[in-house]
């Protein structure tokens, strides 16, 4: 996953982002907004996948930092009712996987 602009902002849902239609303001706020990260699921038939990277992209063109993570056979509620938190070697390994991704969780080099 990972959301970035990509190089449609006002088209994909940036509201006026830059073309002086209060995109100073969204950027402005966006600005004390902290890291977000938007979880969805090729499974989630509630809360399709692609519209958290529409939303993802919004949080991105107004400068917020924001990751998308996508999931493979994740119900809507599993995120919150089966989540466990990670143990051992998995915790690890998702910690060294996160210090190694760049800032839009892509990998660097």
């Amino acid at each position: 996953g990972g959301g970035g602009g990509g190089g449609e902002c006002s088209a994909a849902g940036g509201g006026g982002v830059g073309d002086g239609g209060g995109g100073g303001e969204v950027r402005r706020v966006a600005s004390h907004l902290p890291p977000t990260y938007v979880m969805s699921s090729c499974a989630d038939h509630m809360v399709p996948w692609h519209e958290g990277a529409e939303f993802t992209d919004a949080l991105s063109c107004a400068r917020a930092p924001a990751r998308h993570l996508i999931y493979n056979h994740v119900l809507h509620s599993d995120f919150v009712m089966s989540w466990k938190p990670m143990s051992g070697a998995a915790a690890s390994a998702a910690a060294a996987a996160r210090r190694r991704a760049g800032p839009d969780g892509e990998r660097d080099g």
